[in-house]
């Protein structure tokens, strides 16, 4: 069962295979909260076949970082059709001190401003064991990691293909690791420095994670409230 709506904004982190995205829609359908996916939006974005898309094509397949400025613009697009007073899970996002400024000016123009992090931690070897072996449906955008993935060719949910992105090769997941250690570190630093990080080990099953998480948020509303 669902439960009313928290007083701060959610954002959920972790290098890509850390599993942030299974945990943001489990967080997202307990908190009642709208889901703002970026990479899921970034990847809509490319579908359109737009001179933005390819420009975001080029550097989405070779793992770097979007220029901020274009994140900002989609992320503000899609906060438009979400009511001011919600509160809102954002997953992946922001990566950098530049794009952590950029959300908290644009929370600023909404009723709830107050955010709390969370880092999913997992270490290098799993980063590249549970990428290589990631497929994603082709349909439905639903993704699998090994060992289920490397049973399966069709999704159990629509029925669609299994594929493996294109970004989901050792160079590409290298160039992340890096990109992570020396634009998202500091961020995380910050944040906890503040008071608005929750650590969390990534590397326990999904309802061990979710569950540690929930217990960590619990801490943080009997803070804040």
């Amino acid at each position: 069962m669902g439960k009313k709506v928290l007083s701060f904004h959610l954002i959920v982190l972790g290098i890509q295979g850390s599993g942030k995205g299974t945990q943001s829609e489990l967080l997202s359908k307990h908190f009642k909260m709208p889901y703002v996916g970026v990479g899921e939006l970034i990847r809509k974005k490319i579908e359109e076949k737009t001179p933005l898309s390819n420009k975001i094509r080029t550097f989405y397949d070779t793992g770097q970082l979007l220029p901020d400025e274009v994140v900002k613009e989609i992320v503000k697009e899609e906060l438009e059709k979400i009511p001011k007073d919600q509160s809102i899970l954002f997953e992946g996002y922001p990566r950098s001190l530049k794009q952590l400024k950029d959300l908290e000016d644009i929370l600023n123009t909404r009723k709830i401003q107050k955010k709390m992090a969370i880092v999913l931690d997992i270490k290098e070897e799993t980063v590249y064991k549970r990428l290589e072996g990631r497929r994603v449906c082709s349909v439905c955008g639903k993704i699998y990691y090994p060992p289920e993935s490397l049973k399966l060719q069709n999704c159990k949910e629509c029925g669609g293909r299994l594929i493996q992105r294109a970004d989901d090769n050792p160079a590409a997941i290298k160039e992340r690791i890096k990109t992570y250690k020396k634009v998202t570190n500091p961020m995380l630093l910050y944040l906890k420095s503040k008071g608005e990080l929750i650590q969390i080990n990534g590397e326990q099953r999904i309802e061990e994670v979710f569950s540690d998480i929930i217990n960590k948020i619990k801490l943080v509303e009997r803070e804040k409230n």
